[in-house]
């Protein structure tokens, strides 16, 4: 199986479900670990299996931040 893991809950899990929908034909199992440090904790207890493939999507909103920023126009 394919997995999508995030730290986002809410409208930002909405929105990885939504991506899943949109352009892999809901192929991929989405799933919220609910913070980074919850992400980090399933990657320790991870068990992969052979044809078992993990997505970790994380949106970095102050890197984010700073580029729009800097393409601020004044």
């Amino acid at each position: 199986m394919r997995y999508l893991w995030t730290e986002d809950t809410g409208a930002g899990f909405h929105f990885w479900k939504l991506v899943n929908q949109l352009f892999f034909d809901n192929e991929l199992v989405v799933e919220s670990k609910g913070s980074n440090q919850g992400l980090l904790d399933a990657l320790i207890d991870l068990d992969i299996k052979d044809d078992d493939k993990y997505y970790i999507a994380l949106i970095m909103g102050k890197v984010l931040w700073n580029i729009l920023k800097k393409t601020e126009v004044s």
